[in-house]
């Protein structure tokens, strides 16, 4: 019965009425495999994650830089700050390195000492 509903449905309706529905569906299947091919093509997909990506660390940055330039004083303190740091470690190295190297100078001096033949010092 219900397949007899349909097919008077289908007859009462015009030929224009039919071809436009045919166009509406041609469309419609159109657009789902564009989707589909979409969804399937990994490496567009991959390269659109990618510019998203690129899009979303250049707004941070943009965003970072104007935070900066809106109120320096804390981040130009915390530069100062970790700058003296790193030329306070490096002093700290060169002590180090310096220290390091003296008993060897001594070593070598009383060396030199000996084989001048002079008696070494206490």
């Amino acid at each position: 019965m219900a397949n007899t509903q349909y097919a008077n449905q289908q007859s009462a309706q015009s030929p224009q009425e039919l071809q436009a529905q045919v166009e509406q569906t041609r469309a419609e299947l159109a657009d789902t495999v564009d989707q589909l091919t979409q969804k399937t093509d990994v490496k567009a997909r991959a390269k659109d994650a990618g510019n998203r990506a690129v899009a979303s660390g250049k707004d941070t940055a943009n965003r970072a830089v104007a935070t900066v330039r809106a109120n320096p004083a804390p981040f130009g303190a915390a530069a100062a700050g970790a700058l003296a740091a790193v030329v306070a470690t490096a002093v700290l190295i060169a002590k180090k390195r310096q220290r390091a190297k003296q008993p060897s100078q001594r070593l070598s001096q009383a060396l030199r000492t000996q084989a001048r033949g002079r008696p070494k010092r206490k």
